[in-house]
């Protein structure tokens, strides 16, 4: 029975750990595909882009980027405020847009709400949505991409400078996912 006891005490932190990687990385793909699909749901319908509607970086840039969204994304609004929104969508998902550069909105995702631990590159990551004239300078740059690659548009996307860049600051941390295939990378700084 106590060799029995050790094995589950070694074995059961381990598979927790597993579970808990599958799962964000599960519902980290899912929020990025349904913004990916939202935008191009309002491509679809409206006939432009979304990031069309964002012609500057305040409350009225935001607010018609905004409307685009609800109109084709099932959430509701929680928090509206001067250049930002905060919304939960009905699975729970809960996120904000924020108005913080001419080029692009910060898109910042919960995956699992309002749940525990609510805490950069665990449950909340960081992405940016950005106009079409941004992407046309910026090769590197996809309609919806990372935070990372907001802020370094031009840099190559290694795994070293991912991880780097996210054991300094989690809001980076999206990058070193979206870069190892959508999979928490095993030497990944954070503990999930």
């Amino acid at each position: 029975m106590t060799i029995i006891g050790i094995i589950a005490a070694m074995t059961i932190p381990v598979l927790m750990t597993s579970v808990s990687k599958t799962e964000t990385e599960t519902r980290l793909k899912k929020a990025y595909s349904t913004f990916t699909q939202a935008m191009q749901l309002v491509e679809a319908g409206e006939r432009r882009p979304l990031m069309s509607y964002y012609t500057s970086a305040d409350d009225a840039g935001i607010t018609k980027v905004k409307n685009k969204l609800e109109k084709y994304m099932n959430s509701t609004a929680e928090d509206v405020s001067s250049s930002s929104y905060t919304a939960v969508a009905n699975d729970g998902m809960k996120y904000s847009l924020n108005a913080s550069n001419a080029n692009y909105i910060t898109l910042f995702i919960d995956i699992n709400g309002n749940a525990e631990p609510n805490a950069n590159g665990y449950d909340r990551f960081w992405f940016a949505m950005f106009k079409n004239s941004y992407i046309k300078d910026h090769p590197k740059v996809k309609q919806l991409d990372s935070y990372w690659r907001a802020r370094f548009p031009d840099t190559d996307a290694t795994s070293s400078t991912l991880k780097s860049a996210c054991s300094s600051n989690a809001q980076y941390c999206s990058a070193y996912i979206m870069n190892n295939g959508w999979e928490i990378p095993d030497d990944y700084p954070l503990d999930i």
